[in-house]
């Protein structure tokens, strides 16, 4: 029996979530999906989402000091980019909010298929699909 291995394409960040990561990640977001054929405005939407994601885990996942890992990881497979923004804070909660509130809002919006995760231990993780092919 053969085996066949297809290499999947993937890009990740594993920084410190902070401001000007947010960017970092944006960036390597944009590029990524450009690779994998994304157009003009689907990359702009892409950004948008992974914006929004990794600045609520700067603003929201962390009140203490101490580390404060982002992760951000992305695939392509059968014609759709995934891209998971992941922190290890302390979870969703209600608070007061120094934002609009609208981030998860913006980014159900903005992707094709949107899920919200709490994390084991500790943290919440954005999933999002976004249709590069059809």
């Amino acid at each position: 029996m053969a085996t066949v291995s297809i290499a999947v394409p993937v890009v990740s960040l594993d920084a410190e979530a902070v401001a000007r990561n947010v960017g970092v990640a944006r960036r390597r977001l944009i590029a990524f999906a450009s690779e994998v054929g994304a157009d003009r405005e689907l990359q702009a939407r892409v950004a948008l989402a992974v914006s929004e994601a990794a600045g609520n885990a700067v603003m929201h996942a962390y009140p203490d000091a101490g580390p404060r890992p982002l992760h951000v990881a992305a695939d392509f497979e059968d014609g759709d980019l995934e891209v998971v923004v992941a922190d290890e804070g302390e979870g969703l909660r209600r608070r007061r909010s120094p934002g609009l509130g609208a981030g998860l809002g913006i980014i159900a919006e903005t992707c094709d298929e949107f899920v919200v995760r709490e994390r084991e231990p500790t943290g919440v993780e954005l999933w999002m699909r976004f249709h590069v092919n059809g």
